[in-house]
């Protein structure tokens, strides 16, 4: 069974990718998704919006705010549905991030933020939304996170086309999966 390393090495497998022009998509369809650079836009199109949308039967994500959709991808390609949607409390389906971490806290899988851990979700709010990023470790005290659809250049970045890797990123809540599921 795939273990929580296996999801931070699939996480960093993902550093660079870039979202795609919606003009792409409609020219080449979901073949475009697959490149990390070619093809790029700031219009919200990706991989992980197609491949949850497919997982759903669903057509909605494409144009949408991604960073929970690359939560929710890494969680589905490592753990497979079911036991991805036990991880995040009942929500691998939302694209939303502030139900996502409302599931958590429900569930008091909350932990302080001091404690983060590799393979825990961190999250920020602000009127109208939020965004979600995955603890990959700990530099000079601060927590080192993977984030879809954030900035390379700005750490505060609600929608910046990208898979990055951050440190020091203003987070509010740190969930934890209940990793116990994996034993």
């Amino acid at each position: 069974m795939p273990t929580k390393e296996t999801l931070l090495e699939l996480a960093s497998g993902e550093l660079g990718y870039c979202e795609k022009a919606k003009t792409y998509y409609q020219k080449y369809g979901k073949d475009c998704l697959h490149y990390k650079t070619k093809y790029s836009g700031a219009d919200n199109y990706t991989k992980y919006a197609y491949e949850m949308d497919q997982l759903y039967n669903e057509n909605w994500r494409q144009g949408q705010a991604w960073c929970q959709s690359f939560i929710a991808y890494l969680f589905y390609k490592c753990y497979g549905k079911d036991l991805a949607n036990q991880l995040l409390c009942g929500k691998l389906a939302s694209a939303s991030t502030m139900e996502v971490k409302n599931a958590f806290v429900a569930k008091k899988q909350t932990v302080e933020l001091s404690k983060a851990q590799p393979g825990d979700i961190v999250f920020r709010s602000r009127s109208g939304g939020g965004h979600v990023g995955l603890v990959v470790g700990w530099e000079n005290g601060q927590i080192v996170t993977i984030e879809g659809n954030s900035s390379s250049t700005d750490i505060t970045s609600w929608n910046g086309g990208a898979v990055v890797k951050h440190v020091g990123a203003p987070w509010q809540w740190c969930c934890r999966p209940n990793w116990a599921l994996l034993e």
